[in-house]
């Protein structure tokens, strides 16, 4: 329910000029005390990770080719370069049918076009503001206020693509408007066992983090 107030001659605030003034002064107050410390916290992020960053290159081996492994570099962090990349086996989706002979990681992502409910409110009476829908599949509900005044809520449906389910049972209009109740195909996502880079050998636990 909508109201409004009128004011009257004699309802006006005298002191409207002394709380602008006020609402200002705290305003700027908070502005000089926020802006300098949101500067000085990115400037510290940045220099942190800008130390972590030259820490973590002090402990990288920096390897000249992916050829002749040595014994001297295992369980080392090492950086390498190859375009000799292999994996250790085939993926695929037996579901949709889809293979990826030279892919190290797979991943499925369904969605489902599915109807999703809306609506609007507009009250009818004295004062009308709102708008009408043009719509194929739309429902009103007219719920009266009092005397003058009644609220009228207005559906309307529409069809889009989305990954998680959205349930339809609940909605005003549900036949014609039905959507999946299970997902035959959830999100799923394959890594190989194992990958070559030359003469190195990538195990899972780093191509999944990879």
């Amino acid at each position: 329910m909508v109201m409004i107030f009128r004011r009257g001659p004699g309802d006006g605030c005298g002191c409207c000029g002394g709380c602008l003034w006020m609402t200002m002064c705290v305003v700027g107050v908070i502005l000089a005390v926020v802006v300098p410390w949101f500067a000085f916290s990115c400037e510290l992020h940045r220099r942190e990770i800008g130390l972590a960053f030259e820490e973590a290159m002090q402990e990288v081996q920096k390897l000249p080719s992916d050829e002749h492994p040595s014994p001297v570099d295992q369980e080392r962090l090492v950086h390498l370069r190859s375009r000799n990349l292999a994996p250790g086996s085939t993926l695929g989706d037996p579901a949709m049918g889809i293979s990826a002979p030279k892919s190290w990681a797979l991943r499925r992502e369904v969605e489902y076009c599915q109807w999703e409910e809306h609506w609007r409110d507009a009250h009818v009476g004295n004062n009308r503001h709102g708008d009408r829908f043009r719509d194929d599949h739309r429902h009103r509900d007219s719920r009266f206020m009092d005397d003058r005044s009644r609220s009228r809520r207005e559906y309307f449906y529409t069809k889009g693509w989305r990954s998680r389910l959205v349930p339809s049972l609940l909605f005003a209009q549900p036949f014609g408007h039905s959507n999946p109740s299970r997902n035959p195909l959830p999100p799923r996502q394959w890594h190989v066992p194992f990958a070559k880079a030359g003469q190195y050998t990538l195990t899972a636990p780093l191509i999944e983090r990879m």
